[in-house]
């Protein structure tokens, strides 16, 4: 026959996990751990975050901040105004450059190659173009002036378009080319 225990539920029996269950309980632990602590990490950096945001709006919208940033932009206006302007003074002085090709050292390069004989009445210069009226003793002082102009790596096309002869000595034109004139620049 069989005994029965009937205090047996009553006694407490040492039950041993297996390797399966705590294998078990502590992945369910571990994942359980995950899920709840991610959420309240990232609830803390948002709100450090969100601090921060605000901290940087208060700083940014501040008085000083925004007076600051007002010289800031007017200064970027000015700037670009400068800049307009500076661009505008850039091709004046370009064309400026073109255009002061007579100057002293100009006149001084042709007076410099006058016979002692020759003497002007009148220049006249016209963009790149220079006439020039004069009277001379005989015309070997003409062909002499002529012949200087020509040797000058300044000038082109020299000619003597007339020569006439009158009380004074022989009265001429002589007319030449600046090199690098506005004509010559387009072509």
């Amino acid at each position: 026959m069989r005994d029965f225990n009937f205090f047996q539920p009553y006694l407490k029996s040492k039950k041993q996990l297996s390797q399966k269950q705590l294998i078990t309980y502590s992945i369910v632990s571990i994942t359980f751990i995950v899920v709840v602590s991610v959420p309240i990490i990232n609830q803390v950096r948002i709100n450090k975050i969100e601090e921060k945001a605000i901290n940087v709006s208060t700083i940014m919208y501040s008085e000083d901040t925004m007076d600051e940033m007002q010289k800031i932009e007017n200064r970027q206006d000015q700037i670009k105004e400068l800049e307009k302007y500076y661009g505008f003074l850039k091709s004046v002085n370009n064309e400026l450059k073109k255009i002061d090709k007579i100057n002293d050292l100009f006149l001084q390069t042709i007076t410099d190659r006058v016979p002692e004989d020759v003497f002007f009445e009148s220049i006249n210069i016209s963009q790149n173009t220079v006439n020039i009226k004069a009277i001379a003793q005989n015309n070997i002082d003409i062909a002499e002036f002529e012949e200087n102009l020509r040797n000058l790596s300044y000038f082109e096309d020299v000619f003597i378009p007339n020569i006439s002869t009158n009380d004074n000595g022989y009265l001429f034109t002589v007319s030449f080319e600046i090199k690098g004139g506005t004509d010559n620049e387009i072509n």
